[in-house]
């Protein structure tokens, strides 16, 4: 039996989150032990996984701090873990450090790479170079190892984001626009995401007020939560744009039957943030949705353009308003997106193969290959 440590930051709405919380409840509990460990007692999803935690710990802080690492250090000591697997670069290194205190030897996973950043700047330099002490490091696109560095590199790992079939809601498209209050003569619009910097929700609300002007029969909707929601509601009532138009829905639990009362799902960045895969495209395209999305990053690696789905340029709001008004008039394309979709979503991105890519990297790294997790511990010892 193996002892197995996750770690993140916050266990709040988010993809590494809903990633994590699918992985812990698929493992064989006659194989390993999940425990859990987070900065915050923010847990979204823990009522979700609490079955299937060993044990579940929090740090109860708004940040990490270097005071941790003595916490960090007494849950370990706790624990024994064979193998942390951490979901930020926070408590990655902070596991590395404890690791250098005299913790007995674990493996470690760095999986924080979740992005791709389009531009160089010192914090990628730092990340970079702070990645290259690690064995074995594990990114959700081609293009996030790429990014920082690691491409070609032994250990690097490449698993996709999986979407779990079975989450998706068995009401029609009919039923859950009815039950959400969705006006059945307007083309519904959705995008989810955090309200953060690095989504470029600007351009999808300057789209809605360029189609809207036009008289078209469109509902926005803005499915999360956020540090710059504020602002964006300012920005829309600047616009002129009130709710009827432009809605914003807050956090999402149901984010499946959200996707399955619109007609289309958006997913924009801000010209200087790379995605990784982002979630909320898989969840989409498994929910039948045709999705438009800003190319570049980890995104060109699960939409082809115009095959399952459409690629725009970052910031380009009337290349925005022609696809949506390309959907909105033609059902046989939506239709044939959306097969093709889901066809992606069944192989390349299934929750099964997910699963079974870590699986078999948790085995092949604890079967007898005894890696410290960092390279310049090896010697230690």
């Amino acid at each position: 039996m193996y002892d197995i440590l996750y770690m993140i930051g916050s266990f709040d709405v988010g993809g590494a989150e809903r990633q994590m919380a699918e992985l812990i409840r698929g493992l064989p509990q006659d194989e390993f032990r999940a425990h859990l460990l987070v900065k915050s007692h923010t847990a979204y999803y823990l009522d979700e996984i609490n079955p299937f935690l060993a044990s579940f710990h929090s740090l109860d802080e708004a940040s990490f701090g270097f005071a941790d690492i003595w916490r960090f250090r007494k849950i370990l000591c706790e624990i024994k873990p064979s193998l942390v697997h951490g979901f930020g670069s926070a408590p990655c290194h902070f596991a590395a450090l404890s690791r250098l205190l005299g913790i007995p030897k674990f493996v470690i996973i760095n999986g924080s790479l979740r992005d791709s950043p389009r531009e160089s700047s010192l914090s990628l330099k730092l990340e970079s170079k702070l990645l290259s002490l690690y064995d074995n490091v594990v990114a959700n696109s081609r293009a996030g190892l790429r990014s920082y560095g690691q491409d070609g590199r032994i250990g690097r790992h490449v698993i996709y984001n999986g979407f779990d079939l079975t989450r998706i809601p068995s009401e029609s498209h009919e039923d859950a626009r009815s039950k959400l209050g969705f006006p059945a003569e307007k083309f519904v619009v959705t995008m989810a995401a955090r309200l953060s910097a690095r989504k470029d929700y600007r351009t999808f609300i300057s789209t809605a007020a360029k189609l809207l002007s036009n008289n078209q029969q469109f509902l926005f909707n803005i499915a999360g939560e956020g540090e710059c929601r504020a602002e964006l509601e300012s920005f829309s009532r600047s616009l002129n744009l009130g709710p009827e138009q432009v809605s914003f829905l807050g956090p999402c639990k149901n984010i499946e039957e959200v996707f399955l009362a619109s007609d289309a799902v958006v997913n924009l960045s801000a010209p200087w943030h790379g995605e990784g895969i982002a979630n909320v495209i898989a969840e989409a395209m498994a929910c039948g949705r045709p999705v438009i999305a800003s190319s570049g990053g980890g995104t060109d690696e699960i939409i082809s353009d115009g095959i399952n789905g459409f690629l725009i340029p970052c910031g380009d709001s009337t290349a925005l308003a022609e696809k949506l008004l390309t959907l909105k008039n033609d059902a046989s394309l939506r239709e044939r997106l959306v097969k093709a979709a889901r066809s992606s979503i069944e192989g390349k991105f299934g929750y099964s193969r997910m699963l079974e890519e870590y699986l078999t990297l948790y085995r092949k790294l604890l079967g007898g290959n005894k890696q410290n997790g960092v390279q310049k511990l090896k010697d230690e010892n």
